[in-house]
C-alpha cells in the first residue's frame, strides 16, 4: 500500500516536470472583415427611391420600426434614416415615432389620419434579426400598397 502511494506521488511529480514551460505564441489574429454596410445602406436608399417612384403624391407618415428580434438594434436611428431618405427624394414625411407605437398599427393609423397623411410606412425587423420588411399602407382603408424585404441596415 505504501509503495502505491509513493508510486502515484512520483507520477504526479514526473507529470508536473513534463508540462511545457516555454511561452506559447497566441493564435494568429484572423483578418478583420468589414461588414457590407455600404450595400445595406444602398439597399435602403434604393428601396426608398422605388417607394417614391411607386406611390402617387401624398404625405407619408413614418412609424418607428418594430424590432421583433432579440438583437439590440437602434430602431429610432433607423426610423430617422428612413425619414431622411424620404425627404431627400422629395417626399413629405412625418415621424410619428413619438406619438404612435410601432407594435400597434391601429393607433399608428389613427395618429397618421389625425396628421392629415395619406400613407403610413412602417418597418418590422424579423425574429432572426437580419431582415427588415418595410410596408406602406393607405390610411384611408388600410390596404398595403408597397412592401419590400431587405437586410437590416446599420444607421
Amino acid at each position: 500500500m505504501h509503495k502505491i502511494k509513493l508510486f502515484s506521488l512520483a507520477m504526479v511529480v514526473a507529470m508536473a516536470g513534463c508540462t511545457q514551460t516555454s511561452p506559447t505564441r497566441p493564435p494568429a489574429q484572423p483578418p478583420v472583415v468589414e461588414a457590407p454596410q455600404a450595400t445595406e445602406q444602398d439597399a435602403l436608399a434604393q428601396n426608398i427611391k422605388a417607394l417614391v417612384a411607386t406611390l402617387p403624391d401624398g404625405d407619408v407618415a413614418v412609424v418607428k420600426v418594430a424590432n421583433y428580434s432579440n438583437r439590440r438594434i437602434d430602431t429610432q436611428a433607423l426610423t430617422e434614416r428612413i425619414v431622411s431618405e424620404l425627404d431627400k427624394d422629395g417626399r413629405e414625411a412625418a415621424d410619428l415615432s413619438a406619438s404612435a407605437d410601432a407594435f400597434d398599427l391601429l393607433s399608428a393609423r389613427q395618429a397618421g389620419r389625425q396628421g392629415g397623411h395619406q400613407y403610413l410606412l412602417y418597418g418590422q425587423i424579423r425574429e432572426s434579426g437580419d431582415s427588415l420588411r418595410l410596408r406602406v399602407m393607405t390610411l384611408a382603408n388600410g390596404i398595403i400598397v408597397w412592401s419590400r424585404d431587405m437586410p437590416v441596415p446599420t444607421p
